[in-house]
């Protein structure tokens, strides 16, 4: 019987995860697909490429979101903001 090797292309993820710093989103995202593949892969640091961030989505002292989202201004016909009656941004 032979022994056969390959490299086997699974394609690129982008997941998405929230954390409160890179670090923090490296270490979650190794020990979550480490743990759901289970021994079928085994991912490290080096497996992790093109780390990019939004800005935050919650003040880190009490969860409330940064944007009190009743006060986000509506869009016209054109797609422009509308921040006061009858007036344009």
């Amino acid at each position: 019987m032979y022994s056969f090797t390959c490299v086997l292309n699974i394609g690129k993820l982008y997941p998405v995860r929230e954390a409160n710093s890179k670090q923090e989103f490296i270490d979650n995202l190794i020990t979550e697909y480490n743990e759901q593949c289970f021994g079928l892969l085994d991912i490290g640091v080096e497996d992790i490429t093109v780390i990019s961030s939004d800005e935050p989505t919650q003040d880190r002292d009490n969860n409330a979101p940064l944007i009190d989202r009743t006060k986000i201004p509506d869009l016209d016909a054109d797609g422009k903001f509308i921040y006061n009656e009858g007036g344009t941004a």
